[in-house]
């Protein structure tokens, strides 16, 4: 019984000190917030040494872009047969450092190209049997895609222009085949002998 009356004697004088400290942090808080409403009164003309940074903040946009302009997109960059660059995919494969000689892994330095047949600026469907006839294998008809492979030279970067340079050689070359052997009704000339014939 003692016990009892001990534990409950204990457990009011508990609630009775945070009552206490509950009221004493109550008026810290409103003491504190008076001073920060009369400090904030009394120094109106206060300029915060970030003011700068922050309307710098709200002008951004998340991609970095100034808010206040309107939104003009840049022009779309492209290689000289016409494929857009962001249509471009390049794949390469990274290993961990090599402790032994050659210190170089097999197809350390290999990138592919890869490329929708659909980002290629064909003029007509003759252009693209020629291109077709021309990459074999290379055009991978499942995924309606082009992929070219490069391990020429001994650096990454090397093997990257090297597909660039022969995918525009492979498009201008089809487009060039193309309007030799295939030649559209504009670009018969009278020294055609189909037309003389014709014509006599």
């Amino acid at each position: 019984m003692a016990s009892r009356t001990g534990v409950l004697s204990l457990g009011r004088l508990v609630v009775a000190r945070s009552a206490e400290y509950g009221r004493a942090s109550s008026g810290v808080v409103r003491s504190l917030s008076s001073e920060a409403s009369s400090s904030t009164s009394t120094s109106g003309d206060y300029v915060s040494p970030y003011k700068d940074l922050l309307e710098g903040f709200q002008k951004q946009t998340t991609l970095g872009t100034d808010a206040t302009k309107p939104y003009v997109r840049t022009e779309i960059k492209r290689l000289e047969c016409g494929v857009p660059e962001e249509e471009l995919r390049f794949r390469t494969v990274s290993y961990g450092r090599s402790f032994l000689p050659p210190f170089v892994e097999p197809g350390e330095h290999k990138v592919t190209l890869k490329v929708q047949l659909q980002h290629i600026p064909f003029s007509s469907p003759e252009e693209r049997q020629v291109f077709l006839e021309i990459v074999g294998p290379r055009y991978i008809r499942e995924r309606d895609e082009l992929r070219l492979n490069s391990e020429q030279f001994a650096s990454r970067i090397e093997n990257k222009r090297h597909l660039v340079f022969q995918l525009e050689r492979i498009v201008l070359h089809a487009k060039r085949l193309a309007a030799e052997y295939y030649p559209t009704d504009n670009s018969t000339t009278n020294d055609d002998p189909s037309n003389q014939t014709k014509q006599a």
